[in-house]
């Protein structure tokens, strides 16, 4: 199941084509900002580039940076901490540009109710991709500062400098901290002329932040478990939920008796179309209600390739619908023209991503609105999927990513969320939902 792509430039992962899968359930129809959530201050927005744009300036505006007026500072982005560090490299990042410790900087993730939509979390491009745009608010920030403290003090820009979140007078002592600033009148002003397009990134040669080792952010909360991943999560008055799943792949569900699951203390029945769940009290209350509907199930056979047979299924079955069109140059010309031309195949057996943490979510449902806390690589494809599948606006749905255990290309799509919120639904109370081992190496995707 997958949801609709997220526009993104074009060099960012051109193969992710091969997850476009429409959604495993539809259910059937039944009859509420940041500067809300971080408080007053400075907001400061960059350009992202749009598909197959390569400007700085050519693509949507999006907010990046929040300057409190208590002076903290908070970076706004939709990637996905899932291990390999772009929370502490964005973070970097900033406080390169602004000229602040790393202590300085807040890292707000990969919640569709914070932060601008940065694309899949995957083929290594959070650095040339969100790492620029970064770094252009944080340098805005830095000059719309400057501009602020010289309306203040009635002075040539070139006479200030920062220094650790505080703008100085050269040969003075006259200093204004960043907090100041955020509050002063000044900033409005200052903020109503164009941001200067050119503000200069700090040159290599001149980091003091970037390109040196750093303690990554929330590492101490990771050696010590009290981080909360996605499994973690937990809502008050939560339930937990299992689902029934085919004893093998592509089964399809011919009849099932949920009347003794339903008469189990606690627990929830919820039948809608081939989907089959059970919530209750506890994870494994739920699992015991769906071995009883499954210990009475009848499901209908489907033809499985071998293993042996798989390459040749591929071959014959393979589809273009989905691929992204190539209009540079000819594979035929080309090996027609070749000097020398060499043949081989090459097989690739399929591979589980395994990843640390097997899919998980909570979801809950307040007021027609839904909030999943999920493990995913892509939030705002899932918030579409989401979407899809309960017949609700992309704004009725948030999808929060906590840093989650490790994804390695398997966590694009978003099963998990799609199945807590069916049973969150019906049981009206929050639900949470965590794949088993078993099921991550049955039902995932593989490649």
């Amino acid at each position: 199941m997958n949801p609709h792509p997220v526009h993104r430039p074009e060099e960012w992962e051109p193969e992710r084509y091969e997850m476009r899968e429409p959604p495993a359930y539809r259910f059937e129809l039944t009859r509420r900002g940041f500067m809300e959530a971080a408080g007053a201050g400075l907001l400061i927005v960059a350009a992202v580039p749009l598909p197959g744009q390569r400007g700085a300036g050519d693509g949507t505006l999006e907010a990046r940076l929040h300057l409190g007026e208590d002076g903290s500072i908070t970076i706004l982005s939709g990637k996905v901490e899932e291990g390999q560090g772009p929370r502490t490299e964005l973070a970097m990042a900033a406080a390169e540009e602004l000229r602040v410790g790393l202590d300085r900087v807040r890292v707000q993730m990969a919640d569709t109710g914070l932060v601008p939509n940065d694309g899949i979390t995957a083929g290594s491009r959070t650095t040339p991709g969100t790492v620029p745009p970064v770094r252009r608010a944080a340098a805005a920030a830095r000059e719309l500062l400057l501009e602020t403290a010289a309306r203040r003090w009635q002075v040539d820009r070139a006479r200030l400098q920062l220094e650790n979140g505080t703008v100085r007078e050269r040969g003075g002592s006259r200093t204004f901290s960043y907090a100041q600033l955020a509050r002063s009148p000044e900033i409005s002003e200052a903020y109503k002329k164009a941001l200067p397009e050119g503000a200069a990134f700090t040159p290599p040669g001149e980091w003091k932040v970037l390109g040196r080792p750093q303690t990554r952010l929330a590492a101490r909360e990771i050696v010590t478990g009290s981080h909360r991943f996605p499994s973690d999560i937990v809502r008050e008055g939560m339930l937990y939920g299992a689902v029934l799943r085919a004893p093998s792949y592509a089964q399809s569900l011919e009849r099932a008796d949920v009347s003794a699951a339903g008469k189990m203390p606690g627990v929830i029945v919820v039948r809608d179309g081939d989907f089959i769940g059970c919530a209750a009290p506890t994870s494994y209350a739920a699992r015991k209600a769906v071995e009883a509907i499954g210990a009475r199930a009848a499901w209908k056979p489907a033809p499985h390739p071998s293993s042996d047979d798989l390459f040749e299924h591929l071959k014959k079955t393979a589809r273009e619908d989905g691929a992204r069109e190539q209009s540079r140059g000819s594979a035929e010309s080309a090996l027609r023209n070749a000097s020398r031309r060499l043949q081989a195949t090459y097989r690739v057996a399929c591979v589980q991503h395994a990843p640390m943490e097997p899919r998980a979510a909570v979801a809950e449902w307040r007021d027609n609105r839904l909030t999943v806390w999920t493990g995913t690589s892509n939030p705002f494809s899932v918030r579409q999927a989401l979407a899809e599948a309960f017949r609700l606006r992309p704004e009725q749905v948030r999808v929060i990513v906590p840093d989650m255990g490790g994804g390695f290309g398997g966590k694009h799509t978003g099963e998990a969320a799609i199945e807590a919120a069916r049973l969150a639904r019906e049981a009206g109370k929050p639900v949470s939902l965590r794949w088993t081992r078993s099921e991550e190496f049955t039902w995932a995707y593989f490649r």
